[in-house]
C-alpha cells in the first residue's frame, strides 16, 4: 500500500537550499525522493528542452548543408539579379511552386537554394535533388545491394513527401523509362497533395517537352507548368 509520510527536508542539488517535501513510500520502501526544489526542477526541465531544441536545430542544419552542393550553400542573395531576388522574396508557401528556366550561369539554382534555405530556416521540411540523382535513385531502388536499395527508396520517399522539393536541372539529358516514370509519380503525388515543387531547367516549353517520351511528356510538363508553378525565365 502506498502511503505519504509527513513532510521531510532535503537539500537541493542545484541551489543547495533546503526544501520540504512529502516522502513517498510503498510497503515501507521509498519510491520517490526529489533531488531538486520545485523552482530548480522547472529550470532544469526548461534547460533540457532548450538543449534538445538546439540539438535538433543543429542536426537539421547539418542535414540541409549535406544535401546542397557546396558551391550554392553560401550564395549571397544580394548578388542575384533583381528579377530573381524579387521572385524568391515574394514567394509564399503554398501549392504553387516556381520553375526557373534559363541558360547555365544565370543564377537559377542559386536563387532556388536561397529560397529553400529561407524556408528551411522557417521550419519547413525541405529536400534538394538533382534530376540526374533522381534518375540514379530510380534505378538503385531495385539494386541487389539491400543498403543501396533502402537509401534510394528513402530518398524517393523524401521527394514525394517533403513540404518543399527543389528539383535541379530538370531535363538535363534524356531520362530512362524507369526514371521518367519515377519523375511522373513524384510530381503526381506532390500536385495531388498540394505540395510545391521548385525546379530549374536550361530549357522550357517544347524543348523541355521533347526531352521526355511521348507517353509521359505532356503529363509531366502539365505538373510543372503554369497550373502548378510560376514560370520565371532568366
Amino acid at each position: 500500500m502506498q502511503t505519504f509520510n509527513p513532510t521531510e527536508t532535503m537539500i537541493c542539488r542545484e541551489c543547495n537550499k533546503s526544501f520540504d517535501f512529502e516522502l513517498v513510500t510503498l510497503n515501507g520502501r521509498t519510491v520517490f525522493q526529489p533531488l531538486y526544489c520545485d523552482p530548480c526542477a522547472e529550470k532544469l526541465i526548461k534547460r533540457e528542452n532548450q538543449d534538445a531544441q538546439r540539438r535538433a536545430a543543429e542536426a537539421s542544419s547539418a542535414r540541409f548543408r549535406a544535401m546542397i552542393p557546396p558551391m550554392y550553400l553560401d550564395t549571397d542573395e544580394s548578388r542575384l539579379s533583381g528579377l530573381l531576388r524579387a521572385e524568391i522574396q515574394n514567394w509564399t508557401f503554398g501549392p504553387l511552386g516556381i520553375g526557373f528556366i534559363g541558360r547555365s550561369g544565370a543564377g537559377k539554382t542559386r536563387a532556388a537554394v536561397c529560397l529553400l534555405k529561407r524556408e528551411h530556416e522557417a521550419g519547413r521540411d525541405v529536400f534538394f535533388l538533382s534530376a540526374t540523382d533522381l534518375a540514379l535513385n530510380s534505378a538503385n531502388q531495385f539494386a541487389d545491394n539491400p543498403a543501396i536499395r533502402e537509401i534510394s527508396r528513402s530518398i524517393l520517399k523524401l521527394c514525394r513527401a517533403s513540404e518543399i522539393l527543389l528539383l535541379d536541372d530538370l531535363g538535363k539529358g534524356r531520362m530512362t523509362d524507369r526514371s521518367e516514370s519515377e519523375l511522373y509519380d513524384v510530381l503526381e503525388y506532390r500536385t495531388s497533395h498540394r505540395l510545391p515543387t521548385i525546379w530549374t531547367s536550361n530549357s522550357g516549353g517544347q524543348d523541355l517537352l521533347n526531352m521526355f517520351s511521348p507517353d509521359r511528356g505532356e503529363a509531366i510538363i502539365r505538373r510543372i507548368g503554369k497550373e502548378f508553378s510560376t514560370i520565371l525565365k532568366v
